[in-house]
């Protein structure tokens, strides 16, 4: 899962361009909705997602381009059209004057509005290119490269410039490439179809933690407190390939900046949790798809190696590696790039780029990489192609090996299943799992960090999770995703917990009375989840 911020004014502009009407050169229709572009096009159409969706009367609905443009455009209701025109016409009379028609038309758009306006600022460059315009301008005053500590200050002044104001963020959730396969190249239906449900269920379960952990706004001077939000607004949309023209199922889900407190107040989402667990959440739903995935079609997934320095990948046990780097023509020209970018940066500066620099430089080379996908073709053109494509690339018996490496589709357990007794919560089988795991994950989480916070710790145990070997010796390939959760958070609470970790934060001097309680009964002068460990 990635996740990037949406810009408001035309910032909304990018979903409707480049995901809603596919990116292709010459054929933009005019039409209205998203569904129109969708459908045309050969894409789903954008759904409404998200409590927040469903307090607003949207949920399940699907997306048009006026509600894109209304919320994301302009921090209004989706519906404000609507909403303007109602009002406008219980309040109007007609021996109202020119001045009085206007204040009641300034008045029906702040009846729509979702709390505050969004704020207008001047366009920026790309953050990337302001900071290499600013590094290479200092190089040319000091006749010498620039140091570290410079590149890193110039990058946290632009970073603070503000570019626009925060419409939304949008997440991008992609299964790991050997699911994508299947779904791309498997003939049968059902199985296609079984891939599709396990990644909007991973997908619709991830976006549940989300509205659990980051659903929360800031209110009182400065923003202190840090109130409880009544949801998120989501929308999503689902594409089938990558810019390269690859198999890439993936689904947007753009979670709206605007959020309603339990006060019944429309604010801006502190978004501070939703960067904070941004790891956590990736890790959940892979977890989570590979669960999905096992439960319907019966398959092995086994750990391929990812490169040096990376974690290893769980792919589908018998999908030829091969085939996995043929159709993952995107990431190569990114990775081709960044190694050019990076040989680059060591010879001019004789040493290796810091986070920050290495991640702008990472950044770089996905901009310099971006092209425009081909032409529009339907999915059913797509699979065809991508099916022809491995023949003349691997020969005739490739698709059957893809075939051969999932089986037939589980009828009895299309849905997963409740996990099994000995390890119920409470049970001597459920306990040593949760200690065996909080201290696997612990190993790992203190060997990469002096402090950690609860999302660290939920991370390394959501891949945990994801161990073949864990699965197969206590029999959790059965478990439901229910169950995945109150593990995984026994897990959490365990390693977080005395004897394991010690709590770096000072100690709380007054208890706060009960309305100045999160519902989980935590203070609203902290932050959720960001409470710092360490170990002894």
């Amino acid at each position: 899962m990635t996740l990037h911020k949406l810009t408001a004014g035309d910032g909304y502009l990018y979903l409707m361009r480049h995901i809603a009407v596919a990116d292709a050169d010459g054929v933009r229709a005019a039409q209205t909705d998203a569904a129109g572009y969708y459908t045309t096009r050969g894409n789903p159409p954008g759904v409404w997602l998200g409590r927040g969706a469903q307090a607003l009367g949207l949920a399940a609905s699907e997306v048009t381009a006026e509600q894109m443009r209304a919320l994301f455009g302009a921090g209004l209701h989706p519906d404000a059209q609507r909403i303007i025109t109602e009002y406008t016409r219980t309040h109007a009379r007609p021996d109202m004057s020119d001045a009085q028609l206007r204040a009641l038309a300034e008045a029906a758009v702040r009846h729509a509005q979702l709390g505050r306006k969004f704020a207008e600022y001047t366009p920026l460059a790309p953050l990337v290119e302001r900071v290499t315009e600013r590094v290479r301008a200092l190089e040319q005053t000091t006749g010498r490269a620039a140091t570290t500590e410079e590149i890193a200050r110039i990058r946290r002044a632009e970073s603070r410039r503000a570019a626009g104001a925060v419409a939304g963020f949008d997440l991008v959730f992609s299964p790991v490439k050997s699911v994508a396969l299947v779904w791309a190249l498997d003939p049968r239906h059902q199985v296609r179809e079984a891939i599709r449900m396990a990644h909007e269920a991973a997908m619709t379960e991830t976006l549940a933690f989300l509205e659990h952990h980051a659903a929360h706004t800031r209110t009182g001077r400065d923003g202190l407190a840090q109130i409880d939000a009544r949801g998120l607004v989501a929308v999503a949309f689902t594409h089938y390939d990558s810019r390269a023209g690859d198999p890439n199922l993936h689904t947007h889900l753009v979670i709206s900046n605007k959020v309603q407190g339990v006060d019944g107040i429309w604010r801006a989402l502190d978004a501070r949790g939703l960067h904070a667990l941004a790891v956590a959440a990736s890790e959940h739903y892979n977890t989570r798809l590979q669960a999905h995935v096992t439960h319907r079609l019966g398959t092995r997934f086994a750990a391929r190696h990812a490169g040096r320095g990376k974690r290893e990948i769980m792919e589908i046990a018998g999908i030829d590696q091969r085939v996995i780097d043929h159709f993952s023509r995107r990431r190569a020209q990114l990775e081709a790039r960044y190694d050019t970018l990076l040989a680059q940066y060591r010879t001019a500066h004789g040493r290796d780029p810091d986070f920050a620099t290495a991640r702008a430089l990472a950044e770089r080379a996905n901009l310099e990489t971006r092209r425009a996908k081909g032409p529009v073709r339907s999915l059913d053109q797509m699979r065809a192609a991508w099916r022809q494509e491995l023949t003349d690339v691997f020969g005739s018996a490739a698709l059957a090996a893809v075939t051969d490496a999932v089986g037939p589709v589980r009828e009895s357990t299309a849905t997963a299943q409740e996990g099994p007794a000995s390890l119920a919560p409470g049970t001597p089988g459920h306990d040593r799992l949760v200690d065996h795991l909080a201290h696997r994950v612990l190993d790992v989480v203190q060997n990469e960090r002096s402090t950690w916070t609860q999302w660290n710790l939920r991370a390394e145990t959501e891949r945990a999770l994801r161990d073949p070997a864990l699965l197969a010796e206590h029999h959790l390939d059965a478990v439901s995703a229910a169950d995945l959760d109150r593990l995984a958070e026994a897990v959490v609470q365990r390693a977080a917990g005395p004897g394991m970790s010690l709590c770096t934060d000072p100690p709380a001097l007054v208890v706060e009375p009960a309305d100045l309680r999160r519902a989980d009964g935590s203070s609203v002068f902290t932050r959720h989840g960001m409470t710092r460990y360490t170990s002894q």
